[in-house]
């Protein structure tokens, strides 16, 4: 049964849209307890390449500080403390939050950053918006679903959808887009996303698996 299962995630969500029979298939295997062969190890790549983010994300954060900016560092474990350590954060109006936990009944993810900004919401006289880092110098589909992802789940928090969310990429550019351009997009992935878990057959595995 689906509610038995971890909630999904926006990485699993980017990698249903770039792969939605054969790269969905394994991790919707693995979630049900289903996979039995053991995982490859990290390439070097993958592992500079994860390196090469995180230091990213934190030169971004210590010229953010150097400027002068509150930034609460959460540790993004997505448990019950970080849940509440990010609701906690956002009503004392933190000016960036980083790895900002959050979660509804169907998915969950920590959010690489997200920013105050001077927009009334339930928290007061402030709202936020999410921000995804990305070592890439171009924007990528998936890199929209998954900021599409945390509008949806900041929402709840803040009493309506951010109306726009941020792309931190190579070479320190942001590049702003209003959530609105993507939203019906989003909700059609949603929903093709929720229809493949919920006739999902471990034992019909996708034609041209390698």
């Amino acid at each position: 049964m689906l509610n038995a299962l971890s909630l999904i995630t926006p990485s699993k969500l980017s990698l249903f849209c770039r792969s939605p029979v054969i790269g969905a298939w394994w991790e919707e295997l693995e979630a049900r307890g289903l996979f039995e062969e053991s995982k490859p190890e990290p390439s070097a790549l993958d592992q500079q390449l994860f390196s090469d983010g995180l230091r990213h994300e934190q030169v971004l954060l210590s010229k953010l500080e150097a400027q002068g900016h509150r930034i609460a560092r959460l540790p993004g474990k997505q448990n019950d403390a970080d849940y509440t350590a990010t609701k906690e954060a956002m009503a004392d109006g933190f000016d960036f939050i980083h790895q900002a936990s959050l979660c509804n009944d169907e998915l969950r993810g920590s959010a690489d950053l997200l920013r105050r900004i001077e927009l009334p919401s339930a928290l007061g006289p402030w709202s936020y918006i999410p921000i995804e880092c990305k070592l890439a110098s171009k924007p990528k589909t998936t890199f929209l679903v998954q900021a599409s992802a945390y509008c949806e789940l900041l929402t709840p928090l803040l009493g309506q959808r951010p109306d726009h969310f941020e792309l931190y990429l190579g070479g320190g550019r942001f590049q702003r887009y209003a959530t609105d351009q993507f939203w019906a997009w989003y909700q059609l992935l949603r929903r093709r996303y929720r229809s493949f878990r919920e006739t999902f057959d471990p034992q019909a595995a996708p034609e041209d698996m390698p």
